[in-house]
């Protein structure tokens, strides 16, 4: 992959432009703050990434871009249908997805994604902690799935996220649960 950094003058700010699998392809923006490249040092950081996740194998232009967003509620309903797993832990993911998560997060870009929209989401959930608990683990999943799969495992083998929310997201609902604000309260079942 041949890729390098330009100034566009009119626009008075940095690309990234990359040649892969025969096309060419421009940059403007960062892909998690979607601030454009004011400085070139910016641009290529950018670059560098894109070239650490060709040489992985898991690098996709659409992550790169700003009008190709993976909705969380796209996402979910997928990873809904392709799981393996017992009816009933199907069953609670369904309840998790569909009541919880979507209603949230509705078709919030999943690269957007912070540690805030994790503590603002816990406390969203009007439910006991045991139950926050387990909307939190199913969430939780979802993340780690995608992080291990990528949003289309037909063409990904592994892949860290590109966008940087299944490491901060997985690590956040941890941090959360070791804190012990994921903690049920001590009782007695």
């Amino acid at each position: 992959m041949k890729g390098s950094c330009h100034f566009d003058k009119k626009a008075k700010r940095w690309f990234i432009q990359i040649y892969w699998e025969g096309n060419k392809h421009r940059f403007w923006k960062h892909p998690l703050i979607g601030e454009p490249f004011w400085a070139k040092q910016s641009a290529e950081k950018q670059l560098n990434r894109i070239r650490t996740e060709v040489d992985e194998g898991y690098f996709s232009p659409k992550h790169w871009k700003q009008d190709s967003p993976m909705s969380i509620r796209v996402y979910a309903t997928e990873w809904l249908d392709c799981l393996t797993v017992e009816p009933k832990t199907l069953s609670g993911y369904k309840s998790s997805v569909n009541n919880y998560i979507i209603p949230f997060f509705k078709d919030k870009d999943i690269r957007r994604i912070r540690h805030n929209d994790f503590l603002k989401f816990y406390k969203w959930i009007k439910r006991a902690d045991k139950g926050k608990y387990n909307v939190m683990s199913d969430l939780r999943n979802m993340l780690r799935y995608a992080w291990i799969h990528g949003t289309d495992s037909r063409r990904y083998k592994r892949r860290s996220f590109p966008f940087h929310v299944g490491t901060a997201g997985i690590h956040a609902i941890c941090l959360l649960h070791d804190d012990g604000h994921l903690n049920p309260s001590n009782t007695v079942e």
